[in-house]
């Protein structure tokens, strides 16, 4: 269990974990954070579908970034980057401290437009974050990819427990008369359950500030990535490492390790290698060429590996989100917010596991991804019935539709971590490809629910108070 570790560092595995906490920490912050912002913000609950739209505008950073990449693979590469993304995040939460309730005049309608577009350019350095930082992992050895990704699951589960001692979403159900009626000559009073939401412990300000402490840190970790000598042995190229001024000119390093290299190294499997600094040999700048020289049956195998990634992240990061509320407010508020704490505590969870029991079997990848996509449909169906899903008025109901939400969460990330692993292996260029699905396959499940909630009206809220007496 512990060989494939036992030449790494704890204090590498440290960092790149807090390293990846900043990837997604200021955006997950700002919507975890949502159950106060309404309460002040002029949008009221109309703001998620705000929020929503400026996330997925923020995928238009991961798209710039690729295509550059692709025609100046020379002087677009992952460092410089990979700091311009961790400075703007951090920036945008810095700000946010002072901001957030800040409101504007639009078509003589208040709006939260500094808080939009603060989180814009945040979401997009979050979703950019996706195709510089895995590349740049490339650089370490394999086993630090987990790590990695546990650092990824904290920057959901740190805010979520921040919250949860800030008292976000706290509320109680409180009848409320709702007037009276005559029926058969008797005048009778009719009541209602009303959500009173708890005032916090502490303002969100304090907790934008735990955000961007947050993201400094993640800067901190980065820097020391790049220049602790005991970093630099734990990167692959470390027995042949590459000296300052040469790795200033990677226009250089380029044309010198592409004439090294021989033209069967390339391709493999169906997924170009990698020079020794993690760049690409040459064939990325020109896919055809790549595809060329590499068997039609190992390029399907690469081709579904992305496809089943776009479609583990359409579930886990734009079609579940998008419709939770839907599938488990029905069995009450506590099944709904267990549903959400279970589910960012399983994310970390799983990665820790996968770092003691990792796999690259592209069967047992299936077979995770089959028992995912099973589990979500199960809550898909839920949402979809809404509101009177399967036992909405039994307790095993609540156990069931909570559980769901812990195995697709499970199996998502587990299927997601090891087909990382799978590119890993064959370098940064593969993982470039990695990230940009990724946050493709993101933005389709996003839009194609939100064109289901707010367009065709499939899914019927269920009120926060059901069941509650």
């Amino acid at each position: 269990m512990f060989e494939k570790h036992k030449d790494t560092s704890l204090l590498v595995h440290i960092l790149v974990c807090l390293f990846g906490i900043g990837a997604w920490v200021g955006t997950n912050g700002i919507l975890i954070e949502l159950p106060i912002l309404v309460e002040r913000l002029p949008e009221r609950w109309n703001l998620a579908s705000y929020l929503v739209i400026a996330i997925q505008l923020a995928n238009i950073g991961p798209l710039l970034y690729t295509v550059a990449h692709l025609l100046f693979p020379r002087w677009v590469y992952e460092k410089p980057f990979a700091y311009v993304i961790i400075v703007l995040a951090a920036l945008c939460c810095l700000l946010l401290i002072f901001l957030w309730q800040q409101t504007t005049e639009v078509g003589g309608v208040e709006h939260s437009t500094i808080l939009l577009v603060l989180l814009f350019f945040l979401a997009m350095a979050n979703c950019t974050s996706s195709v510089v930082f895995l590349p740049f992992m490339a650089q370490l050895k394999t086993s630090y990819m987990t790590s990695f990704y546990i650092g990824q699951g904290l920057s959901s589960l740190l805010p979520s427990m921040v919250a949860l001692g800030q008292g976000a979403g706290a509320m109680s159900c409180q009848n409320r008369s709702q007037g009276n009626v005559t029926l058969l000559g008797e005048n009778l009073t009719t009541f209602y359950m009303e959500a009173e939401y708890y005032p916090p412990r502490f303002p969100p300000r304090e907790f934008f500030g735990f955000i961007f402490v947050t993201m400094v840190i993640c800067g901190l970790a980065f820097v020391l990535l790049n220049h602790l000598s005991v970093c630099k042995n734990e990167r692959v190229e470390a027995k042949d490492p590459i000296p300052d001024e040469q790795e200033k000119a990677p226009e250089k390093l380029s044309v010198v390790y592409q004439a090294d290299l021989k033209p069967e190294s390339v391709c493999q499997d169906g997924i170009p290698q990698n020079d020794s600094r993690g760049e690409s040999a040459g064939c990325w700048s020109k896919v055809k060429s790549c595809f060329s020289n590499c068997s039609s049956e190992s390029t399907m195998g690469y081709f579904l590996l992305l496809t089943v990634n776009g479609w583990i992240n359409a579930l886990e990061n734009g079609i579940i989100p998008s419709i939770q509320s839907y599938a488990y407010l029905p069995y009450g508020n506590q099944p709904y917010h267990l549903a959400l704490v279970f589910a960012n505590v399983a994310d970390p969870t799983v990665c820790f596991l996968a770092f003691f029991l990792p796999t690259t079997s592209k069967r047992l990848v299936t077979v995770f991804m089959i028992l995912a996509t099973a589990a979500s449909s199960y809550i898909i169906t839920l949402a979809s019935m809404s509101p009177d899903p399967f036992m909405v008025e039994d307790n095993l109901g609540d156990i069931v539709a909570v559980g769901a939400q812990v195995i697709a969460t499970s199996f998502l990330t587990y299927s997601k971590l090891s087909i990382a692993a799978i590119f890993r292996e064959r370098g940064g260029k593969s993982l470039l490809w990695y990230g940009a699905v990724t946050q493709l396959g993101s933005l389709i499940g996003a839009l194609v629910t939100f064109y289901l909630v707010n367009v065709l009206n499939v899914f019927v809220a269920a009120p926060p108070c059901r069941g509650e007496s």
